[in-house]
């Protein structure tokens, strides 16, 4: 057996081009896991197999498609889960029943399920690789098997090393065209970073045919699933898995309570032990499956602490935003410190992480991550914020809020006779839009002293002050001093 799991990652939009079943095909298996052990036969009961009939290509639709193979895990009586990108497309064509999913070590032998709905994550985007490659099928009929316990710990960098096990039903090695059996095996974390790890080596990894299979490992309580393959189309070293934890309870138990529990969605406000909060007791909670992005579903509702999960997708971070129900990601609407008609979607961040999770939305801006209390950290654009007076345009008039980019930089409109700009710069007749007046000028920073313009040119972005820009100010004025003691009339007022 060749030195690769069949555990693929995510396999939906990887099927091979090499031909065409119309139906389900059972006499043309593709392959398990590379390196794996023989035929699982009595282990990892719950992990299952899915042979998918994909609908027809919407740029090609005449060009035939070989079926799909992935993996999946049940982690409730009739709940399985799996990657988006195994199931995205059936559910976008409404072919569920073209899923056949069955557990079982053999998958020809295994017990058949009926797939009734798939539910993807809300953010996740079949054109990009990643985050949120995650799903959860919903089916009638008894598996026969127990479902498996998922990690509640969340991964860190000390979990880099671990020797963790890779299961699934996928090819035992790059075109070993083998698929059908259940294979393990046990391969080395290799990066954990926020939403996924990395998994396998060059002679133990994933397969084609394993995507959305398991990852199991012991974190000191026996084995739990801890992440699931995402996409590969071949057998892969340090393969990208999605982690479980980092979805538990926003998506994954929130799906699961509905159906089964204390608190189930059933008409009825439960309070007392529920795992999570139950959705009959709150209009902002996550009733069902996203509706598709451009129709509002009937449960949607606008004006929410932050984006309810039933409205079609809304405003990410760093976007612009009316109110806090428009943001996504848990986030709210705030306004910028240097403009208040300037309203964005923000989200919470690690303070302790210095603000690395506060990617930047709006082309040559930056986010920090700050503190707005109680130790609580909010994601805020640094100044000036995207389009505002002073922000870097080039030439690009369309990246400015007034529509006016002034040498370089966005320049708001002003009135010369009531002084309405910021301090450090001037009222003054603009260059590139003839008859209006603009704030020009250089700021002044720390009180040190810039060289004045004359009001017809432009103003430098802020700059904080740093360590580095101190030397580099003191650096200019020992410059300008020297100058002025040899050009008199030249010199710079203060």
């Amino acid at each position: 057996m060749a030195q690769h799991i069949g555990v693929v990652l995510a396999c939906a939009g990887l099927v091979g081009l090499l031909g065409c079943q119309s139906e389900l095909d059972t006499n043309t298996r593709r392959a398990p896991i590379k390196g794996g052990t023989l035929p699982d036969v009595t282990g990892y009961p719950s992990v299952g197999a899915m042979e998918i009939v994909l609908p027809p290509d919407p740029d090609n639709p005449t060009m035939m498609r070989d079926n799909l193979w992935c993996g999946a895990t049940l982690i409730a009586p009739q709940i399985a889960l799996t990657a988006a990108s195994c199931v995205d497309e059936n559910l976008t064509a409404g072919t569920l029943d073209k899923i056949d999913l069955r557990f079982g070590s053999d998958y020809d032998a295994g017990t058949p399920v009926t797939v009734v709905e798939a539910v993807l994550h809300r953010y996740f985007n079949p054109d990009l690789t990643g985050s949120y490659d995650i799903a959860m099928v919903r089916f009638t009929g008894d598996p026969g098997v127990s479902p498996a316990p998922l990690n509640e710990r969340a991964l860190t960098a000390d979990d880099e090393g671990t020797t963790v096990t890779l299961v699934g039903h996928g090819e035992t090695d790059n075109g070993a065209n083998d698929f059908g059996q259940r294979n393990k095996v046990d391969v080395p974390i290799g990066v954990v970073d926020a939403t996924e790890i990395e998994a396998g080596t060059d002679s133990l990894a994933a397969c084609k045919g394993d995507s959305g299979g398991p990852v199991f490992g012991d974190m000191g309580n026996g084995e739990v699933v801890i992440a699931i393959s995402g996409r590969l189309n071949s057998c892969f070293a340090n393969a990208r898995c999605t982690r479980v934890d980092v979805y538990l309870s926003d998506f994954i138990y929130p799906y699961i309570d509905r159906f089964e529990g204390n608190c189930p969605a059933d008409g009825n406000c439960d309070t007392v032990g529920c795992r999570t909060p139950d959705s009959d007791c709150d209009a902002c909670a996550w009733q069902g499956p996203q509706p598709p992005p451009d129709t509002a579903g009937a449960d949607c509702q606008e004006d929410c602490p932050t984006r309810d999960w039933d409205c079609p997708l809304g405003v990410f971070l760093g976007g612009e935003c009316t109110k806090n129900g428009d943001c996504e990601d848990g986030g709210s609407c705030i306004a910028a410190t240097d403009d208040p008609d300037y309203t964005y979607c923000t989200r919470g961040c690690d303070l302790a992480g210095n603000g690395n999770d506060c990617p930047s939305a709006a082309v040559g801006s930056t986010m920090h991550c700050e503190d707005v209390g109680g130790g609580v950290g909010e994601c805020v654009y640094d100044t000036p914020s995207p389009g505002a007076q002073g922000f870097a345009c080039g030439t690009d008039s369309t990246l400015c809020r007034s529509g006016i980019c002034e040498e370089t930089i966005c320049v708001d409109e002003c009135d010369p006779a009531n002084n309405s700009c910021p301090d450090g710069t001037t009222c003054g007749p603009s260059k590139v839009k003839p008859g209006t007046n603009v704030c020009l000028g250089q700021i002044k920073s720390g009180g040190g002293g810039f060289c004045a313009i004359h009001p017809a040119g432009a103003r430098t972005r802020p700059v904080a002050p740093t360590l580095l820009g101190l030397l580099l100010l003191g650096g200019v004025m020992f410059g300008l001093v020297w100058l002025s003691r040899r050009w008199p009339s030249r010199r710079c007022r203060s």
